[in-house]
């Protein structure tokens, strides 16, 4: 799956021990626990030495059209910070600016980086719609390589990564964020 490729990038990055298939049985085992009709939420955690964790939860989804509000975050993300490319446990701005949204009564919070570029949300991916075509912000500009971005990416025609910027932002036909 995507997600355990990006993890053992990730891994490989890292020099963490990784263990694919042995991840992969005790999902599928996890897997076969779920009711048929339910949605869930797996969590997968893997230390330095190949230990892995797996928690889960029900999910209840969003519809696709609902309305998130956000919050531009004041904090500033460093598009060099090399843990924002990778999924890490490693997030202490995002889940504080995170945690401060919320208190304020908002969905999610929206970075920007030294150079003023949009990158993402403290647990999503943005993707803005201009002209019939779908924009992402590019890797580069510091941001995590989520699965739905990367399906959006490889599958809709229409979307391609491109620096964003707050003017972007403001005269889109759409905001979407992904996670």
């Amino acid at each position: 799956s995507m997600h355990l490729d990006r993890m053992e990038a990730s891994a490989s990055y890292f020099n963490f021990y990784f263990d694919r298939a042995a991840i992969a049985s005790r999902l599928l085992a996890l897997s076969t626990l779920f009711e048929s009709e339910a949605l869930y939420r797996v969590r997968l955690l893997l230390d330095e030495w190949g230990e892995f964790s797996i928690q889960h939860s029900k999910h209840v989804a969003d519809a696709p059209d609902t309305i998130v509000r956000a919050l531009l975050s004041a904090e500033r993300t460093s598009s060099r910070d090399l843990f924002l490319r990778h999924k890490t446990t490693h997030r202490e701005l995002y889940q504080s600016e995170f945690a401060r949204c919320r208190a304020a009564g908002f969905d999610e919070v929206i970075f920007l980086n030294e150079r003023d570029e949009v990158t993402e949300g403290a647990i999503s991916n943005i993707f803005i719609r201009t002209q019939g075509e779908l924009r992402t912000p590019p890797l580069r500009s510091g941001v995590l390589p989520g699965i739905f971005r990367r399906f959006l990416l490889e599958t809709d025609r229409s979307a391609k990564e491109e620096i964003l910027t707050m003017q972007d932002l403001e005269s889109a036909e759409a905001i979407y964020l992904c996670n």
